[in-house]
């Protein structure tokens, strides 16, 4: 039900919803600004972001995907560009008169135009055909294989996506999880942090809609995705959550395809401009101020190699060190110095907290003499 009291116009805050029964138990009080019928009805009718399903849907896919010759390395950033593409094309790729040549075509069609107004849209569209499109365990996938593929993903992936529920469930996070089990342990050199985990730490520091979010070392997307959900959770009116996606949300990658995997998570939760850059974080010294961000969630690489950091900074370690000895603190001072006002939550191991070397002391001493510290939590 909606009670609007419009002579005082349509963004009076005299506006009651509620959803269920009209009683205090299913009013919803942050409902305060009369809302488009099209967004009352997609609010009524909004699919759900069933978790469960989804990972068991997964599991049954991977296994296709492994019998079809794909391999791990590639599954996660296949599975999410063929989910992106299903989402937005009008073109029936599982038809029988689709043929393999045919179905890239059509992938390549659908990633141009939803980078359309991107203004890194060349780079990452080269990336994702190199990737993924143009990748040898795809091309030579028989029409077949490649219609049925798409019709798994079709019937038992896309059907619990809504780019517009507030859940924001990181799929592409779960699908990397779940095709990564598979994965040896040489390849697992990339953390990618759970969703209750990154549900907590947006929530430590309040993302809301007038949050401009960085995570400068940002994986697969995980804060970005969840961030970018609560600040539309946030949000009034569909004007806000637009400006939210296109100018509010910011992430630096240095690997090349988890870049190329966060893009795509982003795109698939309905980011409106894909603010992904790719390469290190030192090199954006001159971008980060003019982003104005004011709220930043990271989870920085514990052990970064030499050529990781700036060259200012390894002069610092100990001839025998050959990994960052800071346990990612040089990160967290960086990015505190570059972004000087708002709140910053950080994963980082036990040793930055109670560590007593002289690099960390050093580093600790650094940040808390221009910061103050709120909490640090035990996980």
């Amino acid at each position: 039900a909606i009670l609007a009291n419009t002579t005082q116009g349509v963004n009076s805050k005299d506006v009651k919803v509620w959803r269920g029964t009209v009683s205090d138990r299913d009013l919803l009080p942050k409902e305060t600004v009369l809302k488009s019928i099209e967004e009352y009805e997609h609010f009524y009718t909004t699919k759900t972001n069933n978790k469960e399903e989804v990972t068991q849907n997964t599991y049954a896919l991977n296994e296709l995907l492994n019998a079809e010759g794909i391999k791990e390395k590639l599954r996660s950033q296949f599975v999410g560009t063929c989910l992106l593409v299903l989402k937005n094309t009008k073109a029936n790729l599982t038809s029988k008169d689709m043929n393999t040549d045919m179905i890239l075509g059509e992938m390549k069609r659908v990633l141009g135009e939803l980078l359309n107004h991107d203004v890194n849209k060349a780079e990452k569209i080269a990336l994702l055909d190199k990737n993924v499109l143009d990748n040898q365990d795809v091309k030579s996938l028989s029409s077949s294989v490649f219609r049925h593929i798409l019709d798994e993903i079709k019937n038992k992936i896309l059907p619990f996506i809504d780019d517009q529920s507030t859940a924001g469930q990181d799929l592409l996070n779960l699908f990397f999880v779940t095709f990564n089990k598979y994965v040896g342990k040489a390849d697992k050199n990339q953390a990618f942090t759970p969703d209750h985990i990154t549900d907590f730490m947006v929530k430590a520091i309040n993302v809301n809609r007038n949050s401009i979010v960085l995570d400068p070392t940002c994986g697969s997307g995980s804060f970005l995705v969840r961030a970018m959900t609560q600040a539309l959770d946030d949000a009034a009116t569909a004007e806000e959550q637009e400006k939210i996606k296109k100018h509010q949300i910011y992430g630096i990658e240095y690997d090349e395809n988890i870049y190329g995997l966060a893009t795509t998570n982003m795109l698939i939760h309905g980011d409106g401009n894909s603010n992904i850059s790719q390469g290190s974080c030192f090199d954006f010294k001159d971008d980060i101020p003019k982003w104005k961000i004011n709220k930043v969630l990271m989870n920085p690489p514990y052990n970064a190699t030499k050529a990781q950091v700036p060259s200012s900074f390894v002069k610092e370690w100990n001839s025998k060190t050959k990994r960052d000895p800071s346990k990612g603190l040089y990160f967290v001072k960086y990015i505190a110095d570059e972004v000087k006002t708002g709140e910053l939550a950080v994963l980082l191991p036990m040793a930055a907290a109670i560590g007593n070397n002289k690099v960390l002391k050093n580093f600790k001493e650094k940040i808390l003499a221009e910061n103050t510290l709120k909490a640090v939590f035990s996980l």
